[in-house]
């Protein structure tokens, strides 16, 4: 076996080149008569034999050195039999686990303080000269060394300072956690490795991981470090949620928090305290049986923090329980949405010309009333929205570069620019289109569709479905909601049982909805249409940054032409209808950039619709579609009270869910998971600001802004290692003439939680773990069991320097070889 097997292929390869050449350099000589050719036959046939014996050991010696050395790059080595050699070193690998659960407290210290100790009485009896990697399954608060240490005290020293960590430990990424440990580490290649884990039941995957230990160099030995499971008790905060998603300054907010509970026994008048930035708002005492989720409900909360119109405001929120064993797990944060004003754009057929007291009615006009009633328009600039009600032919980028929403409906032909529609929800904006009214399907298929490159999720059907009572020929039986098929979550509704969802979602009648063409054939032809576009944009995007950073480069020397100034301008023009930036809050809400390097196929697929909600009689009600970083959502029937009972009874609630997750969406991501990255774009006007990161600890670190692309930028937030609050705050610096220096410029608030079901610390036997391991090859490592040195012996770890040694003898015998005639010659001269 090979430590390093290609370079042994190297030298087989690479030895054939003496015999090529060989072959190449032999002479095919022309007969020329010559006359004192007669006398040199004679002295030639004595040599040839003694010539052509010479080329071909020189040949033979060439080759063998040449794969010789090949052999010893690769630094061979035989696997032994029996037991290890105790004297032999080692590359031992430890991934200790450090997840949450690894904190829980028992007597002597938490669990990974137990798996510390075993690691390190394991350590000590290493052999000497071995080499350790000390490996953290969760990563670590800060870098560490992914490759081995050469002493045991550098070993202890990082074991030492592993610290849990508000994430899981995913078994895994702990495997190839340990086999990049030992493709980084060639020597010694003897290798052992070694999980220490409490062996938390989530964490292990229900499939065999045999595959994944198969291409471990030694087997995994899983040493167990848990608590025995009749001790063990936990409870902890598994969510926390506001009820609307979005909270405002007129309505008092709902706190919901989910509550669960592992244990023996019940834990009787356990407090659990809602705390709105840091001071405790209310309180409420419940009882805890072994094994329940239960869900809390706050009394209202009244927000009143400053707020700018159109602006979020994050405000921090958590719910905590009195500590126990695994205190980590005792609270849960939230950053707070607080809003005022977000702009809204409610199009229909009347617009600005509806008038209630003559009975006119725009089709939207109850959604409006929904999100904005009427005590709340004499609130100003205090109420969720602001209604902007406008005729669909107003509709243009300037009215849409502020809107956190758009509804159309009731509009019976898109009179208005549907590119600038398409744009909007490339950015990111959401979209909600309805029938109802004057509704024409053909003509929405015609202008909106577009082969799938327009806004509707999927061309219509030309004939509505049913018709309206009392003005159509005809009778039709109405339809109903079928309640199997709402399954998203817009349609449910917190702490409502299933069959008080079923009665409401019963209640409404339908009359007329508009047929949707959802076949195979449409949504794959939609899938390549956009595909194609894709990679025609992404084509043209790059030839066009190109050659705008070539002649960007020639104004800054002052070099450009007034010819290649205009051209300039034609082509950022061009860019911009490609790419466009115009929707004013879409930067702000910027995430990692995963979509930049994903296949075309693959964002392609995204944009296939879905059926979220059907009718009894098997159409769709609500069908979903993503283009590019927004949504549209598509209602087949009216939302007034023509087509439908629907506005008029309190089924209605769903269009308000669906409003404030459309809203939640466009707002900026401050609620993160603690294994996640995550940028938080910056105005280019605070690039040379100094921006800190405070966290639960209290401590302010320093964090650079980085350039993101063209004229953005943004701060990039490694993995949060703990769950709290964290506030990013930009102050002025001598390069920020916004303000004077050391000024606060910016400050926003991020909430951090690690995963609900970590805390559940139900955990895996010996048998348990071989049910899940099958015929995988493992070793375990129980309780009070000593950590042993297991496998094979390796042999012949020297044996690449006695092949060192061969080669170079034969390069001096090559040498002697080619060098003896020269001094035969001379000691005859």
């Amino acid at each position: 076996m090979f430590l390093s097997p290609w370079f042994a292929l190297a030298g087989l390869v690479l030895a054939a080149g003496p015999l090529v050449i060989h072959l190449l350099n032999r002479q095919r000589f022309r007969v020329v008569p010559w006359a004192a050719m007669d006398f040199l036959r004679h002295a030639v046939r004595r040599s040839r034999r003694m010539m052509r014996l010479q080329d071909l050991i020189l040949l033979a010696l060439r080759t063998v050195v040449v794969l010789l050395f090949g052999l010893a790059m690769a630094r061979p080595f035989l696997p032994g039999s029996g037991a290890i050699d105790p004297d032999q070193p080692v590359h031992a690998v430890l991934v200790v686990d450090n997840s949450l659960s690894m904190s829980y407290q028992q007597l002597g210290g938490t669990v990974l303080d137990q798996a510390k100790s075993r690691a390190e009485e394991f350590i000590h009896r290493l052999p000497s000269g071995s080499r350790i990697s000390v490996l953290p399954a969760c990563g670590a608060a800060r870098e560490f060394n992914r490759g081995a240490y050469s002493t045991p005290a550098d070993a202890l020293e990082a074991l030492t300072s592993l610290e849990p960590v508000d994430r899981a430990a995913v078994v895994s990424a702990a495997i190839d956690l340990a086999r990049e440990a030992c493709d980084r580490v060639k020597s010694p290649p003897a290798k052992q490795i070694y999980f220490f884990s409490d062996q938390q039941a989530g964490n292990w995957p229900a499939q065999s991981l045999e595959a994944q230990l198969k291409r471990l160099p030694a087997p995994l030995h899983v040493v167990q470090t848990a608590p025995r499971e009749e001790e063990v008790e936990n409870a902890w905060v598994a969510d926390l949620r506001l009820q609307d998603e979005i909270a405002d300054l007129e309505t008092p907010a709902t706190f919901l928090a989910t509550i669960r509970f592992e244990g023996a026994a019940p834990r009787n008048e356990v407090q659990v305290a809602l705390n709105v930035d840091g001071v405790t708002v209310a309180t409420q005492t419940i009882d805890l049986q072994p094994g329940q989720t239960r869900e809390v409900r706050f009394p209202p909360y009244q927000f009143n923090v400053p707020v700018e119109p159109g602006r979020p405001t994050f405000v921090p929120v958590s719910v905590s329980l009195p500590h126990d064993r695994l205190p980590a797990d005792d609270e849960r944060f939230l950053a707070a949405p607080v809003v005022a004003s977000l702009p809204v754009v409610f199009a229909d057929a009347l617009g600005p010309e509806e008038s209630p007291p003559r009975a006119r009615f725009g089709e939207t006009f109850r959604l409006r009333r929904l999100l904005a009633p009427v005590t709340a328009r004499n609130q100003g600039d205090k109420q969720l929205v602001q209604v902007r009600h406008v005729r669909i032919d107003r509709i243009d980028r300037e009215l849409l570069k502020d809107a956190r929403l758009v509804v159309i409906a009731g509009v019976a032909k898109p009179q208005t620019e549907i590119e600038a529609l398409r744009e909007y929800v490339q950015q990111g904006g959401p979209l909600v289109l309805a029938c109802g009214g004057e509704f024409d399907p053909q003509a929405w298929t015609t202008a909106a569709w577009q082969d799938g490159l327009g806004v509707l999720p999927a061309p219509l059907k030309p004939v509505p479905v049913g018709g309206i009572p009392g003005t159509s020929s005809g009778r039709y039986k109405p339809f109903q909601l079928d309640f199997s098929t709402l399954v998203h979550e817009y349609f449910l509704l917190e702490q409502t049982p299933r069959e008080e969802l079923e009665e409401l979602y019963r209640l409404p009648f339908f009359f007329k909805a508009v047929e949707v063409d959802l076949s195979r054939d449409v949504a794959d032809g939609l899938v390549a249409n956009v595909a194609k576009r894709i990679a025609n944009d992404r084509d043209r995007l790059a030839q066009l940054d190109k050659r705008l950073a070539a002649l960007a480069a020639l104004e800054a020397k002052g070099a450009a032409s007034d010819g290649e100034h205009q051209e300039r301008i034609r082509l950022q023009q061009e860019r911009d209808a490609l790419a466009p930036t115009w929707l004013a809050w879409a930067a702000s809400r910027e995430s990692l950039p995963e979509d930049a390097q994903a296949p075309n196929e693959e964002l392609a697929e995204r944009e296939r619709p879905r059926v979220l909600g059907s009718y009894t009689n098997g159409l769709p009600f609500l069908v979903e579609r993503r283009v590019g970083r927004g949504r549209v959502l598509f209602f087949t029937t009216g939302v007034f009270r023509e087509w439908n009972t629907l506005t008029a009874t309190n089924a209605a609630l769903l269009f308000d869910r669906v409003f404030r997750d459309l809203l939640l969406e466009t707002l900026p991501q401050r609620n993160i998971d603690s294994h996640r990255e995550l940028l938080v774009p910056v105005p280019a006007d605070f690039r040379d600001a100094r921006f800190t990161l405070s966290g639960p600890r209290g401590r302010d670190e320093p964090v650079p802004v980085d350039a993101t692309g063209g004229d953005r930028y943004g701060v990039r937030l490694a993995p949060a290692a703990e769950r709290g609050i964290y506030r990013l705050v930009a102050h002025a610096t001598a390069q920020t003439p916004q303000a004077a220096e050391g000024a606060k410029l910016f400050e926003t608030v991020l909430a951090v939680n690690g995963p609900a079901d970590e805390s559940d610390l139900k955990t895996l036997d010996q048998a348990d773990l071989q049910d899940r391991m099958a015929s995988a090859d493992y070793r375990w490592v129980g309780q009070g069991e000593t950590i042993q040195l297991a496998g094979a012996p390796i042999l012949g770890q020297d044996l690449w320097k006695w092949l060192m040694l061969a080669v170079l003898a034969g390069l001096l015998v090559e040498l002697g070889m080619l060098a003896w005639p020269m001094l035969a010659r001379e000691r005859t001269a």
